[in-house]
This record gives structure tokens, C-alpha cells and sequence, in this order.
């Protein structure tokens, strides 16, 4: 019996060390996932005291109110999460507290038992009496056999007495660190929700001073309109220009070297982990057709995606390649053309730039700086991946999905 017992302590005992260890993970995890947060929460409050400097009004504020406001809803949900595992933690803590108690309980009667009985027969004269009255020597040898077993049993019931006692008090002071940790939770959760009330009420004020100036939104669209349509033209071009190079060079196909081929399976492979074209930065702009943040029944094409960043940024390349082009657009930047094999990546909306045509680069090397645009105070990069496929058809992609999270 105590054999059974001892084995199922030793089983909890492993399966209290797995949980441990595994929450242990789990809160380093939460603990980093909560600083990246954090920290984008850090550089949006960066980039709207840099709009505010500039005092103009863009719906870039917007966007990154709105931005922050989702951040800070993440950081409560996570805080309710943990808050609810506790809660768990807390729940199981209080049974195994009384199942410890009921057990104590019951150890303490039987081994008062024990002492009880073994009082009664203290006298060593009784015990020598008990084994004498044997009626052969294999009944004495099996009467001394049990005195031996039944006074070890009761020191080991002792020290399992012992044990449960610290078990218990362990337990108990486990419970208590659990009730400290929810405490700060509570509380931490509390001041993101009085600072997520205070982001949505600026998201509002900041809304209705744009829809006030509806007439000089509608004429920087128009503008930004204009400018990507001239953007998307050059890039067409460019790639066209290459596709039909290659056609020439392999009789009518457009046909990759072995070692574009390569460059290319090694970027697809990447996909997802990517490194950001901006070392920081917020994405303001996602790839696709979707609504206006100010303007009603307004749809937007982006054909990749915008990150607003700081002032005076550095813009990098994603991956190795060679630049393929550099376009220079009077009063809208300049623009950087990467090629991958048969991938494109284009970083625009560029200040100075400072590599070559036909220049090799390496992943995370130095393209140009970010611009700040004069008229909105927007200091915000343009970042496109394109894809040729076998046919010659180049085919925009998502670069939210390539770039790593």
C-alpha cells in the first residue's frame, strides 16, 4: 500500500515538473510576444508625436491610431488569457489543497492509531511473550518478521506524514504567488483599457477633423493616384523590357539561367521570412483593393504595401540580387528595382539612394533613405514583390505574406 502510494506521489511529482517546465515556456513566450507589442505600440506613439511636430493632419494619424488601438486590444486579450489560466492554475491548486488536507487527515488517524497501538505494547517483557508463545519456530521467525515490518512502517509513516506536511505548505504558498500574479494582471489590464479608451477617442477626433477637410483629402488621393499610376507604368516597362530580352535570347521563351533559378528557389523558399524592407516600422497601407479610412465609397489599389516609418529611415533589400533599375520622379522620390531571378522587389517613395544599376546587393544592405512628404508629413516606404512566371507573365504578390511577423 505505501509502495502504491509512494509510486503515485513520484508520477504527480514528474507531471507537476512537466507543467512547470512547460509554463514556464509558455510565460517567456507570452513575455515576448507582450514586448513586441510593446514596442510597436512604442514606435506608433513615435510616429504621431512626428505628424503632430509637423502639424499636418493626414490619414496616416488615423491609420496609426487605429493601428494602436488594435495593438493594445491585443496586449488585453493576452492579459485576459493568462488572467483565465491562472483563474485554472488557482481552481486546481484549491483541490489538490483539500485532497492533501483529506489525506493528512488520514495519515495523522492511522498513524495515532499506530502509537496507540504500539503504547499498549511498549513492554519489550510482551513482545518477547508474543514471540515465545509461537507453536513452532517458523510462527516465531514470522511474528519477529512482523514487529520488524510493522515498527518500520510506522517510521515511514511518519516521514510521509513529514512530507505531505511541506507538500501542503508548498501548495499553499504556490497559491498564494498565483493570487499576486492575477493581481497585477487585473491591474495591468486595467491601465491598457483606459489607454485603449483614450487611443479610440483620439482616433475619433482626428476622424472628424479629416472629414472636415474632405476637399484637400480627395486632392491628395488624386495625387497619390497619379503618382502610383506612373510608378506601376515604369516598373511594367522595365520587367517588359527584360522579358523580351530574354525571349531574344532563347528563341521566343523567357528562360531563367541556372543560376537566376537558383536565386529564385532560394527567395520562394523564404516566403514568410523575409526580413522588413524598414529596420522599424508600422504597415499604414495593405496590398489590394480596399476602402478609403476617411473618404465613403472610395476603393484604393495598392499593388504592395506602405510602412510608415522615421524620419530619415534607411530602406533595405529584402534578399541578395542585382539592382535592375533606379527610377528618379521628380517631386514623388525615387524608386529601386531588385532582381531575384524571377522575382522583383521595388522600394519606392525613396529621398537619396545609394547603389547602382546593375550593382550586386546582399540581404539587409542599404538601398536609400525614406521621404518625407512635405505636403502630409508622412515619412512612409512603398514596397512591392513581383513574380515572372515561365510564360513571362509577372504576377504582383502580397508582400505583408513574405516578409517575417
Amino acid at each position: 500500500m505505501f509502495l502504491l502510494k509512494r509510486n503515485k506521489l513520484v508520477l504527480l511529482l514528474a507531471l507537476l515538473h512537466l507543467f512547470l517546465y512547460s509554463n514556464g515556456q509558455n510565460k517567456e513566450q507570452i513575455k515576448k510576444q507582450r514586448n513586441e507589442i510593446s514596442k510597436k505600440i512604442t514606435l506608433t506613439n513615435k510616429l504621431l508625436e512626428e505628424t503632430r511636430k509637423e502639424k499636418k493632419q493626414s490619414e496616416q494619424s488615423l491609420i496609426l491610431l487605429n493601428k494602436q488601438a488594435a495593438y493594445r486590444n491585443q496586449l488585453i486579450d493576452s492579459y485576459s488569457r493568462e488572467t483565465r489560466g491562472i483563474n485554472r492554475n488557482i481552481k486546481l491548486n484549491k483541490e489538490e489543497i483539500d485532497n492533501q488536507e483529506k489525506e493528512l487527515t488520514a495519515l495523522k488517524e492511522e498513524y495515532a492509531h499506530l502509537i496507540n497501538q504500539a503504547y499498549k505494547n511498549r513492554d519489550s517483557y510482551d513482545k518477547l511473550m508474543f514471540l515465545f508463545s509461537s507453536s513452532s519456530f517458523n510462527q516465531a521467525y514470522k511474528r519477529m518478521k512482523f514487529i520488524q515490518q510493522y515498527t518500520t512502517y510506522r517510521k515511514k509513516q511518519a516521514e510521509v506524514i513529514k512530507q505531505k506536511s511541506f507538500d501542503l505548505l508548498a501548495l499553499n504558498d504556490s497559491l498564494s504567488i498565483k493570487k499576486q500574479q492575477k493581481q497585477v494582471l487585473i491591474k495591468e489590464k486595467e491601465k491598457e483599457k483606459e489607454a485603449l479608451n483614450s487611443t479610440i477617442a483620439s482616433s475619433k477626433q482626428t476622424l472628424g477633423k479629416l472629414q472636415q477637410n474632405e476637399s484637400e483629402l480627395r486632392k491628395q488621393l488624386k495625387q497619390q493616384i497619379k503618382q502610383r499610376a506612373k510608378l506601376n507604368k515604369e516598373i511594367d516597362r522595365i520587367i517588359a523590357a527584360e522579358i523580351k530580352k530574354s525571349r531574344k535570347a532563347n528563341a521566343g521563351t523567357f528562360k531563367l539561367t541556372p543560376e537566376a533559378k537558383e536565386l529564385s528557389n532560394k527567395f520562394s523558399k523564404n516566403k514568410g521570412k523575409l526580413p522588413w524592407p524598414t529596420e522599424k516600422g508600422v504597415i499604414t497601407g495593405t496590398f489590394g483593393i480596399h476602402s478609403h479610412p476617411v473618404l465613403p465609397g472610395i476603393k484604393i489599389e495598392n499593388n504592395g504595401i506602405d510602412i510608415a516609418t522615421e524620419s530619415g529611415s534607411v530602406v533595405r533589400a529584402v534578399y541578395k540580387g542585382t539592382v535592375s533599375a533606379i527610377l528618379d520622379f521628380k517631386n514623388m522620390g525615387k524608386a529601386v528595382i531588385v532582381n531575384h531571378g524571377a522575382y522583383r522587389t521595388v522600394y519606392s517613395n525613396l529621398n537619396e539612394v545609394f547603389v547602382k544599376q546593375g550593382q550586386a546587393v546582399d540581404t539587409k544592405q542599404f538601398l536609400g533613405t525614406v521621404l518625407t512628404n512635405r505636403q502630409t508629413g508622412k515619412t512612409e516606404a512603398h514596397f512591392e514583390i513581383l513574380y515572372i512566371n515561365s510564360k513571362g507573365q509577372f504576377i504582383k504578390q502580397n508582400p505583408a505574406l513574405w516578409i517575417s511577423h
